[in-house]
């Protein structure tokens, strides 16, 4: 069954659903006051918050300060690659990629399927508390 139909099957019955990706630059509201540019990103701070884990919302990178990643936890930058099939943006992600390799620098990235699979977290987890 396609999101199509499902989305339509929702509304349909009038069950909320859930937006994914970009909103044309609108920010979205996360549960711990910081503002998102994506549900995506929304998503992934509402998730830190949730479960107590300290992050800052678009840090600049250390290599250069014009580039910003999605957050910071601890030393560790992770990055919502939410735009598909745009050729600046890849090569972005690609030089981001490349850059914190060679600085050593920890980056984890989170890719789109990785929302629509449900395993978005499985790398975020590590941070968490056990309880």
């Amino acid at each position: 069954m396609s999101r199509t139909t499902v989305r339509a099957w929702c509304e349909k019955h009038r069950v909320e659903v859930r937006p994914d990706g970009w909103h044309g630059g609108r920010r979205l509201a996360c549960l711990d006051g910081h503002d998102a540019r994506s549900t995506y990103e929304q998503r992934v701070d509402d998730w830190l918050y949730r479960n107590g884990i300290e992050h800052y919302v678009e840090p600049a990178y250390p290599w250069d300060q014009r580039y910003r990643a999605d957050f910071r936890i601890g030393s560790t930058f992770v990055e919502v690659w939410g735009v598909t099939n745009n050729d600046a943006y890849r090569q972005r992600k690609a030089m981001k990629i490349a850059r914190c390799a060679a600085e050593g620098i920890q980056l984890i990235g989170i890719e789109p399927h990785q929302f629509h699979r449900g395993t978005w977290t499985r790398r975020l987890r590590q941070f968490a508390n056990p309880a």
